[in-house]
């Protein structure tokens, strides 16, 4: 049985490996955009702050359900790339149900790391060619 960090994984590994790739890149992504977007470092911090950290705990499900969050705040969860990501490390961890089960949060988490790198790349070829 395959082992993270000391804990069992409940089924196929691969789910989780690949759902952890995908979500550095999106965290790339992202670290890469505020950076070419925002013009001082103070400002990049908050950002950063604020839509990595703040949103990633409180709305991805770790902290609280989302089925709890209100109802005209339910739409900012789906745009998050953690709250998928939570749902791959549930599975891998306590559920083990591996492809089937997650791969609609794999493939979340592939869309929306491709709109971060997207946007980054737009906005450093705009860089490049001011300079």
């Amino acid at each position: 049985m395959l082992t993270v960090f000391g804990l069992r994984l409940a089924g196929d590994p691969t789910p989780f490996f690949v759902g952890s790739v995908l979500f550095l890149f999106c965290v790339v992504s992202f670290g890469s955009l505020v950076g070419a977007a925002i013009p001082n470092q103070a400002t990049a911090i908050q950002a950063v702050s604020l839509g990595g950290f703040l949103l990633a705990f409180l709305l991805s499900g770790v902290i609280f359900p989302v089925e709890n969050i209100p109802a005209w705040l339910r739409w900012v969860p789906a745009l998050v790339q953690a709250r998928y990501f939570v749902v791959v490390v549930r599975d891998a961890l306590l559920q083990g149900g591996g492809w089937p089960a997650v791969w609609w949060a794999v493939l979340a988490i592939a869309a929306i790391g491709v709109v971060f790198y997207s946007l980054a790349w737009r906005t450093l070829r705009h860089m490049q060619l001011e300079a």
